[in-house]
């Protein structure tokens, strides 16, 4: 594997808006190599969302570029992109996003059906995931039986489904009180260690963003070290 997992290099998103121009990320420069956790903060509104859909593949950067591994994600057509992030990537987002008509169990597997791993394989290891985010017992629920908490714990189990290089996580504890906010970091930051998966996670929550290996400031447009 390479020295350098991801690679960001003079990174700029431009929207424009009819006859106006938003330069949200102005200069962004970073790289880390596997198994880190890479915090970036910043106030609402900043671009931290942004610049993770820009390493995902979910939008186009306006100049510069961003390496995965020797992939070259700012050069891919939308069909390798699919397969990038299918293949490549976990996301984890604030909303949970999981299917209402199926079970924890299926959410967490569906991923990882879609990319062609047998049934019997894709629910064996569905189902340890969820049991080591500690929802062996919530298997057969369904997301409007589960807690928020809970939901979001499905939500971790789901992005590590197909043993991706890189998760994205967007505030993953942003709709969460503060009880269940910590049980999420932990079990997160827990499996992200045992699996040896490289972090990136954009938050406003001061306990999280103390526990990276790399923390940033997005502030103005620009990555600033904490």
């Amino acid at each position: 594997m390479n020295e350098i997992l991801l690679q960001v290099e003079k990174v700029r998103k431009v929207f424009t808006t009819g006859s106006e121009n938003l330069e949200v990320l102005k200069d962004i420069n970073f790289s880390t190599p596997p198994g880190k956790v890479v915090v970036i903060t910043g106030q609402s509104g900043c671009g931290k969302s942004t610049l993770l859909h820009l390493i995902g593949g979910l939008e186009a950067v306006t100049e510069g570029i961003i390496r995965v591994g020797d992939r070259l994600v700012t050069e891919m057509g939308e069909g390798d992109l699919t397969l990038y992030r299918r293949k490549t990537l976990g996301f984890i987002f604030q909303l949970h996003l999981l299917l209402r008509e199926f079970t924890a169990l299926e959410n967490v597997a569906i991923p990882a059906l879609i990319s062609g791993v047998p049934k019997t394989d894709a629910f064996e290891r569905a189902a340890l995931l969820l049991a080591q985010v500690g929802l062996s017992g919530r298997l057969r629920h369904f997301p409007q039986e589960l807690s928020g908490g809970e939901r979001q714990r499905v939500a971790v189990a789901r992005a590590l489904i197909n043993d991706p290089l890189l998760i994205l996580a967007d505030e993953p504890t942003g709709n969460l009180d503060e009880g269940n906010a910590r049980v999420v970091q932990e079990q997160l930051f827990s499996l992200v260690k045992e699996y040896r998966k490289t972090l990136i996670l954009v938050t406003h929550d001061r306990e999280l963003a103390r526990e990276g290996d790399q923390r940033f400031l997005l502030h103005e447009g620009v990555l600033h070290p904490l």
